[in-house]
């Protein structure tokens, strides 16, 4: 898992550098994050949806374009997912600190794995 993070990690940093209850979306739970406010299940889950959408968006980018479409590809991304660091680095945390109940570290182990198989 610690694996998924980092490589994502590494992905957002090089752009840097170069449906789910309607009441948890990308912007609140942000929000959420950047005031401190405790994040429950329905956050979590829908992070998890988002750092799978962008991880594949990235790896599809990787796969198939040049070097030249790559950065292209990657700041789109980034413009389409602009959370995906934050809620990337607020999982690993929750994972860390047991607060993902048993479906949600199901579904995130199960996104790992299959991200994994496309390595």
């Amino acid at each position: 898992m610690k694996k998924l993070f980092f490589f994502m990690s590494v992905i957002m940093m090089a752009v840097m550098t170069s449906c789910s209850d309607a009441k948890s979306d990308p912007k609140s739970i942000h929000e959420k994050i950047t005031n401190g406010t405790e994040l429950n299940q329905s956050d979590y889950s829908v992070m998890i949806d988002y750092m799978a959408e962008g991880a594949k968006k990235g790896m599809d980018a990787f796969n198939s374009e040049s070097m030249d479409g790559i950065d292209k590809s990657m700041q789109e991304i980034n413009k389409e997912y602009p959370y995906l660091q934050e809620f990337i680095e607020a999982l690993d945390k929750g994972v860390a600190n047991g607060k993902l109940n048993s479906d949600n570290q199901k579904k995130l182990d199960k996104v790992n794995e299959e991200f994994y198989n496309t390595l």
